[in-house]
């Protein structure tokens, strides 16, 4: 069983056109995303919430956030947001839902916990 994206939203904009209209310097950024994960052929699905930063910006998210989850990205465009969050999805399998929440939980906060770190 491997994790399967079915949605992905920006939550720092309304829009992915906001998000991509937006002036920032994509090597030193960061944001909240929210995205759905199901298995492959399920019709139930749970929401996930995570941050992607890039590595010159962990440094300030890691003094305000000591335990934070966050996917690394190289970029802070939504093509490579989404290239990474797929890449983790991937590597994401179990023989149960219970054992990829587990994995995804690495990374990203479930709907059924806090995001607070």
């Amino acid at each position: 069983m491997n994790a399967e994206l079915r949605w992905l939203q920006t939550s720092d904009f309304r829009t992915w056109e906001e998000f991509v209209a937006a002036e920032r310097d994509p090597l030193d950024c960061s944001g909240w995303f929210q995205c759905g994960v199901c298995v492959p052929g399920d019709l139930s699905m749970e929401d996930f919430q995570f941050c992607a930063a890039t590595a010159s910006a962990l440094a300030a998210l890691k003094q305000e956030y000591r335990r934070l989850r966050f996917l690394l990205v190289d970029e802070f465009t939504r093509e490579e947001i989404e290239r990474q969050l797929h890449d983790f999805l991937a590597r994401a399998s179990g023989s149960s839902w219970h054992e990829i929440r587990g994995q995804l939980r690495e990374r990203m906060y479930s709907e059924y916990e806090s995001t607070k770190a």
